[in-house]
């Protein structure tokens, strides 16, 4: 990890994505400020820290036969960001998108960044708070921007059953759209372990 001051040679981060690694550089750099106020930092501290840095719902791989991703993001960057990350980890034989997002949210914009992206589409809705936006309203979103096949899964729990079915170990799920369907869908995850399948 390179700073403006300095190397960081024994970084090693648990976290994917090229994304959070500038933000762990800017985290240094401002450790790196703080040290020259005369705050003492150690660097077995520095290096302490980030060695148990985890973020959850962030790029987070859950299994690994096929990779399946949750992350929750939900506005333009955060798209664009999971979707650079993913090609840096490719690739990948096919590649299966579950989506679900919350009111107030572009989903339209964000479906548009996203199906292109991704052999299959499933659209769910979260069940977990009030203000998943409905599937008919993502259904519409969908159809404007884009002709491509898609399913539409009553909840998170048949979406994932969906995803599973005739994956090849080599394929890549993803789950996103917003921290609620991430959250949801983790839990599912984790909770039922699909056979076949092994947890990272």
């Amino acid at each position: 990890m390179h700073t403006a001051l300095r190397d960081w040679t024994k970084v090693a981060l648990k976290t994917n994505g090229e994304h959070q690694a500038r933000n762990c550089a800017i985290s240094l750099s401002l450790i790196e400020h703080l040290k020259t106020t005369g705050i003492s930092i150690s660097d077995e501290a520095v290096y302490s820290a980030l060695s148990q840095w985890s973020l959850p719902l962030r790029v987070e791989v859950l299994l690994n036969k096929p990779v399946f991703i949750v992350d929750a993001a939900h506005n333009v960057a955060s798209i664009q960001a999971l979707l650079e990350t993913i090609e840096e980890k490719g690739p990948y034989h096919n590649k299966t998108l579950i989506f679900a997002s919350t009111q107030g949210k572009d989903a339209l914009k964000i479906l548009e960044q996203l199906v292109p992206e991704f052999d299959r589409v499933i659209l769910t809705e979260y069940k977990n708070n009030p203000r998943s936006i409905p599937l008919k309203e993502l259904e519409e979103c969908l159809l404007k921007v884009s002709a491509k096949p898609f399913e539409v899964a009553q909840t998170p729990q048949d979406a994932l059953q969906r995803a599973m079915e005739n994956h090849d170990q080599n394929d890549l799920i993803c789950t996103t759209g917003s921290f609620f369907i991430a959250a949801e869908m983790r839990n599912l995850v984790q909770v039922s372990q699909p056979t076949g399948c092994s947890i990272r």
